[in-house]
This record gives structure tokens, C-alpha cells and sequence, in this order.
């Protein structure tokens, strides 16, 4: 819905010089995924989103910003990271979401790539 709001306020319309957009970031849900609505944001992959975060975002097209203080910096950075790492644990969580569903269906549904971004898959307890 967030995405929605933004492409309705970037429409062009006579006598509309710039927008303004204030979010406050808050506690999200364990689950909600960063990294997803900044990659539609920006075009970066999920490897590139942590150091853009951690730059405040320096390569965004021109005449566009995203700001963030400290507070939400590392609530987005853990978020991100988070999502990079794909232990077994978060997998087998993913899988059981997902349902009864093919190769295709999983993706689809969880969003995670084929290739992992950086290659790593780390196992925790």
C-alpha cells in the first residue's frame, strides 16, 4: 500500500514542483521485508541495499532523497542483513509458509532468489 501512496504522489500534475513524503518508521512485524520495497524503490539488488543504507542512500536518481536517522538506519540495516543470511532455520520457516507448492511456487511466495546475493548459506541453531 506504501508503494501505491508513493507512485499516486509522484505523478506529474500541473503546478507540482516536488513531494514531500514523512514515514516514521515503527515496530514492523518480524516478517516484513525491507529489502523488497527498497529494491522497488531503487533498482539496487539486495547485496547493494546494505551499503546504501549505511551511505544514506548516495546514488538515488535526481531530485530524489531518502533520509533516515540512526534509530531507523539500523532497524532497516538489521532487516536487510537479515534477509541476506539464509540459514536453514529461515528456509525451513519460508518453505512451511509457503505451503504445499513447487520450486516456482516458492520463489514466488518468498521472494528469494535462485542465486543467493552474496553465495552463502549459513546453518544456526
Amino acid at each position: 500500500m506504501f508503494l501505491q501512496q508513493l507512485g499516486r504522489g509522484l505523478r506529474h500534475a500541473e503546478g507540482k514542483s516536488h513531494l514531500t513524503v514523512l514515514d516514521f518508521v515503527g515496530f514492523q512485524h518480524k516478517q516484513f521485508r525491507f529489502d523488497l520495497r527498497l529494491q522497488a524503490l531503487t533498482g539496487l539488488s539486495r547485496a547493494q541495499l546494505v551499503d546504501a543504507v549505511s551511505e544514506g542512500f548516495p546514488f538515488l536518481p535526481s531530485g530524489c532523497h531518502i533520509q533516515m536517522d540512526r534509530v531507523a538506519t539500523d532497524v532497516v540495516l538489521d532487516n536487510v542483513r537479515s534477509q541476506l543470511r539464509a540459514d536453514v532455520k529461515s528456509l525451513v520457516a519460508d518453505l512451511l509458509a509457503a505451503g504445499d507448492v513447487d520450486l516456482a511456487g516458492f520463489v514466488e511466495s518468498t521472494r528469494r532468489p535462485l542465486s543467493l546475493d552474496p553465495p552463502f548459506l549459513t546453518v544456526s541453531d
